[in-house]
């Protein structure tokens, strides 16, 4: 089967087939935030419990960005994610370069599209 889904119905379902898996859960999001694992780290615990191995790959902060000071914060901020989703279990890779968001459960549902699994928030933005 295939569907579609939107920024609406995509979390409810990916978290509906996270609940489902047996056996194991990657997750391809090149980045992350620790809004976002925190509002999966429930989710992933008890994936975890059931004996799920949880693997997550994402994308080392590079330094193209303007100060030292904003390069230095997303580090931490990555760093405080990949300890986040550690404590509960979740094994995390760093990958440079990755940019395909996936997601692949028990190797029979696989997800592909734009939004990041481990950052997403909203890119809905009103008009101007």
């Amino acid at each position: 089967m295939h569907a579609v889904f939107d920024h609406k119905s995509f979390y409810p379902q990916l978290d509906l087939d996270f609940r489902k898996s047996r056996s194991l859960i990657l997750i391809q999001s090149p980045f992350l935030t620790n809004r976002r694992i925190n509002s999966l780290r429930s989710l992933l615990s008890d994936c975890v419990e059931r004996g799920v191995r949880v693997c997550a790959f994402v994308r080392p902060i590079d330094s193209r960005f303007s100060s030292e000071t904003e390069y230095m914060d997303r580090c931490n901020s990555l760093d405080l994610g990949i300890s986040n989703l550690n404590s509960i279990g979740v094994h995390v890779n760093l990958r440079p370069a990755i940019h395909e968001k996936l997601v692949v459960i028990d190797e029979s549902v696989f997800w592909d599209g734009s939004l990041n699994p481990l950052s997403y928030r909203d890119s809905i933005r009103a008009s101007a």
